[in-house]
């Protein structure tokens, strides 16, 4: 099932330091009237989104890491100067 629409929640760890970024799916359709976080499957196809609209992987992977906690997968940014 191919994401439609996503949105991210963003938490910073600690203050200065990273930003994480958690798509959700919203598409009510799908959820029920219940937005929740992508499932593993579910970030990959919304990284590819970001490569296919101009984002090259490259690019994306030397600002954003990736990862998975508690809450599901994220993309985390460093605000370091």
């Amino acid at each position: 099932m191919p994401v439609r629409r996503t949105n991210f929640i963003a938490s910073a760890k600690s203050a200065g330091s990273v930003l994480r970024l958690y798509p959700i799916v919203t598409d009510n359709r799908i959820t029920r009237y219940r937005p929740r976080f992508v499932t593993r499957h579910e970030f990959d196809e919304v990284i590819s989104c970001h490569v296919d609209q101009g984002q090259p992987a490259q690019n994306l992977e030397s600002v954003a890491q990736t990862g998975e906690d508690w809450y599901g997968q994220y993309m985390a940014l460093s605000l370091a100067p």
